[in-house]
């Protein structure tokens, strides 16, 4: 019996007195329709304004360059991590170039924005390069450094970072 049922038609498998789950009556999609009707309700038409944006537009906003620096230096030192001291970073600190150990997260942006807000100098040029571990060992075992993440920051001209306490 099994083996013909797949060739019997869906209306004889669901009996002719039961309707199959899958049509769609006209008084489902009634109700389907004013229940979205009833959800969008809220949402504003197209182009007219809402409260919110009515009161937006009529504050005033200052531009990006006046905007005044913020104090939240608990995120800057969570992307700088310290400064990097060898003899190539201290030399090229003459030209304006500063070089820290950065979280692996970090990119230029965040980096760039960790600087203003700790040091007040906004960076004319951020590079990063990721540092591969070395390979180290002690005795017969052997063992590999932890990656990590540096960035040489360029500051302008006649503007230096007081690096000593960080």
């Amino acid at each position: 019996m099994g083996l013909f049922d797949r060739f019997k038609s869906k209306k004889e498998k669901i009996g002719r007195d039961k309707k199959p789950k899958h049509v769609v009556t006209d008084k489902a999609k009634r109700d389907r329709a004013a229940e979205q009707r009833r959800q969008f309700a809220a949402v504003p038409a197209a182009g007219v304004a809402t409260k919110v944006e009515t009161q937006r537009e009529t504050t005033h906003q200052p531009s990006r360059k006046s905007a005044p620096r913020r104090d939240d230096t608990g995120q800057a030192y969570r992307i700088l991590l310290r400064t990097v001291v060898t003899e190539k970073a201290t030399r090229v600190q003459a030209d304006g170039q500063y070089v820290f150990a950065v979280a692996p997260t970090a990119n230029k942006l965040d980096v760039s924005r960790a600087i203003q807000s700790l040091y007040g100098v906004r960076p004319v040029r951020v590079n990063i390069m990721n540092m591969r571990g070395k390979f180290i060992r002690y005795g017969r075992t052997t063992g590999r450094t932890k990656a990590w993440k540096k960035a040489v920051i360029t500051v302008p001209p006649g503007q230096k970072l007081d690096i000593s306490g960080a």
